[in-house]
């Protein structure tokens, strides 16, 4: 809602800008604001930063009566570029950041189902000592493994398989 809201404002001080340019400035310079259609597409130039200082100049050299020329075309670059371009990009930004934040809190969500699955009495069987199977040979460096005596027993399997999850 907020970006449509933008959008909208961004439009309407477009369309405010035309009418004012298309009924001061259309007689002297009717391919830039000889009608509304002109006149916007104008001033979407002007958005952009392109060509203000050839219509400027042309006006000037043409109508040298036609100074406030200046005055319109500086408000509207200031209004449109440098507030609401930038309150524009700002929402997007916020945007951005909301969704990361909405991400990492499912991520945290995630661990911590993962937690509680450990602790139930269902997903870890108890397995007694004795039931211990001996470690042959050494795991791969990088792993998480858990070891009682020198044993791996299958609680200990289940935590290391949970911590190389939170690892990653």
């Amino acid at each position: 809602p907020a970006l449509g809201s933008i959008i909208m404002l961004i439009s309407l001080v477009l369309y405010i800008f035309a009418i004012i340019g298309k009924g001061l400035y259309a007689p002297v310079d009717p391919v830039r604001f000889g009608n509304l259609g002109y006149a916007a597409f104008t001033l979407f130039q002007l958005i952009t930063l392109d060509d203000w200082y050839f219509i400027y100049t042309d006006m000037k050299q043409s109508h040298p009566d036609y100074w406030h020329i200046l005055v319109y075309l500086t408000t509207f670059i200031v209004l449109e570029n440098f507030i609401f371009i930038n309150l524009f990009i700002a929402v997007i930004v916020d945007n951005l950041e909301r969704a990361h934040a909405a991400a990492r809190q499912q991520d945290s969500l995630q661990v911590v189902t993962s937690m509680e699955s450990i602790h139930s009495q269902e997903d870890v069987p108890s397995v007694p000592l004795e039931e211990t199977v001996p470690l042959d040979e050494v795991p791969p460096s990088g792993t998480v493994e858990y070891y009682y005596d020198g044993r791996r027993d299958a609680a200990t399997k289940h935590i290391g398989a949970f911590t190389e999850q939170l690892a990653t």
